[in-house]
């Protein structure tokens, strides 16, 4: 056995697991098999871990579908195993490409602050939290990712692979945006934490348009459709469309604290409104959500180079690219849109119904 590096404040020590690994010694025999659908890519979730599997099936619900055996998308593999008996978790990920998942995870996280902060011997390399002192809480080796189990893994784990599954999809581009269908018409709304993309998106279900996302959004670059990708929403206080707070009335939502403090409720947008299906739709508007006016206000505008931080490209559609080299796309998209600045103002329904009209009434909005 190698020597291994020692760390203060360890909170699991990496010699227990040099018998275990590699891989081929803790095959697990899985709890289930699962299979989810993310633009045009796929992930293959094989998991023991019971609670991370739920929780994951909770959030993509609507992004489940049958086993593809042909394998003619992109495919990643994840695979989750826990040690009950030695207090950690073992998560592989196969990825067609090669990543480098220890500086993907430290880009990803930003918030989490990571810190690579050594390696043994015998091949680990290990991410810490800072501030000083680092305490380690996450090593790779062999394609494999440890971590104590009662560390706040799952979100590391299950985002990395849908990042992946996006990242494999060159074809597509994908942002931190809600997105719509208006009839036909494609519809994406950018807009900060809290913007209120969310509740804007929602509000338009609740008109009957078809929901197709409110945290991602993904296009496909040959034809500019936007395609589904439908998370259950989180949906914060304050006020929303009426089916919207009929549903969390008499339906026992899950309650967690978002990353900012504040309190949100997952629901799952297809059984708030079973009509509002998903459908692609070719991107005709884009609105950035800008703030709040006691009225809904838009003004058309004409996007330039300034304009590319507005789309908040997620960071799987960038990764490995040199600077500027999906620029020219970003501003293709945009130049096939029309672009609007939007403040959200009164009630949702106020909000939503000026945006649908909009959509729908091209050329009283269109500008010169």
């Amino acid at each position: 056995m190698g020597h291994v590096t020692e760390f203060p404040n360890q909170l699991f020590d990496l010699r227990i697991l040099e018998g275990l690994l590699p891989p081929a010694e803790i095959e697990p025999s899985f709890l289930s098999e699962e299979w989810y659908c993310f633009g045009r890519g796929l992930l293959q979730s094989a998991v023991t871990d019971i609670e991370f599997a739920l929780r994951f099936r909770r959030i993509f619900s609507e992004c489940r579908c049958p086993p593809n055996r042909v394998f003619s998308l992109p495919r990643v593999q994840l695979a989750v195993h826990r040690f009950a008996d030695r207090g950690f978790v073992a998560a592989r990920i196969q990825c067609p490409a090669e990543v480098d998942l220890p500086v993907f995870i430290q880009e990803l996280f930003p918030s989490r602050n990571y810190k690579e902060v050594g390696c043994s011997e015998a091949g680990w390399r290990v991410l810490a939290e800072k501030p000083v002192p680092c305490v380690p809480v996450l090593a790779f080796r062999d394609g494999w990712m440890v971590a104590p189990a009662d560390y706040g893994w799952q979100a590391v784990v299950g985002h990395c692979a849908v990042s992946l599954v996006m990242m494999l999809q060159k074809d597509m581009l994908f942002f931190h945006a809600a997105s719509v269908a208006i009839g036909e018409k494609g519809v994406l709304i950018f807009g900060e934490k809290g913007a209120g993309k969310t509740t804007l998106s929602l509000a338009l279900a609740d008109r009957n348009h078809a929901f197709l996302g409110d945290e991602y959004a993904a296009l496909a670059t040959a034809d500019f459709r936007l395609l589904p990708f439908r998370r259950t929403a989180s949906i914060r206080e304050g006020p929303r469309s009426e089916r919207v707070d009929s549903f969390l009335a008499r339906c026992d939502c899950p309650v967690e604290v978002n990353t900012d403090g504040t309190m949100r409720r997952r629901a799952a947008v297809g059984e708030i409104f079973p009509a509002a299906a998903a459908h692609p739709a070719r991107l005709t508007d884009v609105f950035f959500l800008r703030g709040f006016a006691p009225r809904p206000k838009v003004e058309h505008f004409t996007p330039d180079l300034q304009s590319f931080p507005l789309l908040a490209p997620l960071l799987c559609t960038v990764w490995g690219m040199r600077a500027g080299e999906r620029v020219l796309e970003f501003l293709k998209l945009l130049s096939r849109a029309r672009c609007f600045m939007l403040l959200a103002g009164g009630h949702p329904d106020e909000t939503a119904e000026l945006v649908e009209r909009i959509v729908e009434d091209h050329k009283r909005y269109d500008c010169a």
